[in-house]
């Protein structure tokens, strides 16, 4: 018997390798958490092999300027000057990202995932939405939606912007629309042409991000089409759009024309620019440089930052579904070696469990931060700074944490930087000291210069759990602790946990089970609905706003075994036993959440990579 005992922080995930050698024991596992959000997943029928609706004869565009050359002196890392985020907008509905238009207006455009784009200007939220096309939208799935906004370099003169959705079927679409002739803050919702229609065989990894490059070409991030470890193997084919970064002439051709230094291999498709990417949910070029930064996503265990210099030929491989991170990928033979671009920075999940990729910091509002660029984890909080030295190394510190769910950066005209909280919320990046209540607040412990929302855990959840774990059983139990804080301000007569391994279509056999529930250590009553999904405690007298009370129970399980059938994927590489390998995501009872409607009690919703939106 093995003793293993880890710190649970926001979500648990574990991967636990089987001993190959003897005879496998049950193991004894301790924990502590505190609550948080992330991205989940769910997993529709496959379709047929993506491809573009179009490709056209390559045309040369008009010479684009050179970049100016940047200052030879190199950023510090903490930065020099102290910053925090502060609050500029709330109350948005799912936002997910934030650009501007280059047109000298100051305007900035807000993406709320349903399929809207919210007009931000003089510090005001328009109340009309600038374009509209919720009724065109699958915004279902939690990394579905209207994903990413990118307006023409020539805006100002055509009036034309690029988005990228999923449509009411699941499938990518990158489309053109136009504003209104003689209105400036709305868009024609009848002019859209469609550039791109790209089959996704799979609910989650759409990637989503574009953006217009320093050469005046449109890139395209899209992810590797989902399920978990990349089944149909799209990040390594080159006859497949999923899995890359394109890039294309929206300037020629009809819709659109092939650079002419894209073709990099005989036979690839040739809108492909970069590939071996998990799902590149968000990449940027450093507005004085034109280097690229990517955050990709990572599986089990590594979240990466990849960067490619100005004026990289086309071709480079990240290599997943080969390597994760800087690492052999789990699932996959570690002898095969095709990772021709490493990542610059990565981060385990212990730290977190999905990047959010930045920007470098261009602005003059926050002196002594120019260029680091700035990044963060959706599911923590935490924003990570990261420089590269003049000899080549690159350095990464954590400058801030809890700030939300950062499901976005963005910056303005002037190189000012935003971050957005899907819950709601864009922050700015600020130099000067915020009006008090009004801004994320300080927390001695990190570094210094660096501020946070300090109050994001107070009265949070806390899990402690015992737990052994048969790895020939392929079986675990043991026993959980939940500490809860009435934060409402109403009494609560029950609380509700979700056991997330009992989803239908999910978890494949895969089960949870709960018994001898303990109040205070008085026995609860207890009951269960929506296929054992959920479970209700009942609480002996009221809990009022503020006070704290204390749940113990016991609880078995079952890991299912995942078979290898890449259409009918087991557990999605989460909660479930691979080639030897148990992952433990969300096996435990965990606390739903409640809100302004009460307790959300929707039925789960397995949308993303490793866990649920829908936790406390």
């Amino acid at each position: 018997m093995h003793t293993l005992r880890a710190l649970l922080i926001g979500i648990l995930l574990i991967v636990l390798a089987a001993c190959q050698t003897a005879t496998p024991t049950s193991q004894p596992l301790q924990a502590t958490s505190t609550s948080s959000s992330v991205v989940p997943t769910d997993v529709p029928e496959p379709t047929s092999s993506p491809q573009s609706t179009s490709t056209t004869t390559a045309t040369e565009t008009k010479p684009i300027e050179e970049p100016t050359p940047p200052d030879t002196t190199a950023p510090s890392l903490p930065p020099t000057s102290p910053a925090t985020w502060q609050s500029v907008v709330s109350g948005l509905d799912t936002p997910v990202f934030i650009t501007h238009t280059g047109d000298g207006s100051g305007r900035l455009f807000i993406i709320e995932k349903p399929g809207r784009l919210r007009i931000f200007q003089d510090g005001t939220l328009l109340p009309e939405p600038f374009l509209d096309i919720t009724t065109r939208v699958g915004s279902q799935g939690n990394e579905q939606g209207l994903l990413g906004l990118a307006y023409d370099p020539e805006f100002a003169q055509n009036g034309y912007f690029y988005v990228n959705y999923t449509d009411l079927n699941g499938d990518t679409v990158v489309s053109r629309f136009s504003r209104l002739a003689g209105d400036p803050n709305r868009a024609d919702p009848g002019s859209e042409v469609r550039l791109l229609f790209i089959p996704q065989p799979f609910q989650n990894h759409n990637g989503g991000m574009l953006a217009f490059g320093p050469d005046g070409y449109l890139y395209i991030g899209t992810g590797d089409g989902g399920s978990a470890g990349d089944p149909q193997g799209n990040g390594q084919s080159l006859n497949s759009l999923l899995g890359k970064i394109l890039r294309i002439d929206v300037a020629s051709g009809d819709p659109y024309a092939i650079p002419p230094d894209n073709s990099f291999i005989a036979n690839s498709l040739p809108e492909i620019w970069a590939y071996g990417l998990r799902n590149p949910w968000r990449f940027s070029f450093d507005l004085l440089t034109g280097d690229l930064y990517i955050g990709d996503v990572g599986q089990n265990q590594w979240e990466e930052v990849n960067y490619l210099s100005y004026g990289t030929r086309a071709g480079a491989n990240f290599g997943w579904n080969v390597y994760e991170g800087n690492h052999p990928y789990s699932g996959t033979s570690s002898g095969t070696n095709i990772q021709d671009v490493k990542p610059v920075a990565e981060y385990e999940h212990n730290q977190g469990c999905s990047v959010t990729g930045g920007y470098v910091y261009r602005g003059s509002q926050v002196t002594g931060w120019q260029g680091v660029y700035l990044f963060g984890d959706y599911c923590t909080g935490t924003v990570w700074g990261l420089i590269q030295d003049g000899d080549g190394s690159w350095r990464q510190e954590r400058l801030f944490e809890n700030v939300g769910r950062i499901s976005s950066f963005g910056e303005d005209q002037d190189g000012e930087l935003y971050l957005v909280d899907i819950s709601g919320t864009i922050y700015r990046l600020q130099g000067n000291q915020p009006q008090a209540g009004a801004a994320l607040e300080q927390q001695e412990a990190l570094l210094p210069e660096a501020s946070y929302d300090a109050q994001a855990l107070v009265g949070a959840p806390q899990y402690t759990i015992d737990l052994n774990i048969d790895y020939a059983g392929h079986t675990f139990a043991g026993q959980t602790q939940v500490l809860y804080t009435n934060k409402e301000d109403i009494p609560l007569d029950s609380l509700y946990l979700r056991l997330l391994p009992n989803a239908d279509n999910t978890y494949g056999d895969g089960s949870l089970d709960v018994s001898q529930v303990l109040v205070d250590g008085l026995v609860s009553e207890t009951e269960t609905s929506l296929s054992n999904t959920i479970l209700r405690v009942k609480l002996p007298e009221l809990l009022q706003p503020g006070e704290s009370t204390t749940l113990d129970m016991n609880l078995t399980g079952v890991v299912p075994e995942d078979y290898g059938d890449p259409q009918n994927p087991t557990g999605y590489g989460i909660y479930n036993i691979t080639d030897g390998v148990m992952a433990l995501a969300s096996f435990y009872p965990i606390l739903a959440v409640y809100d302004e409607d009460g307790w959300n009690l929707d039925p789960a919703s397995p949308i993303g990579d490793s866990v649920y939106s829908d936790i406390a």
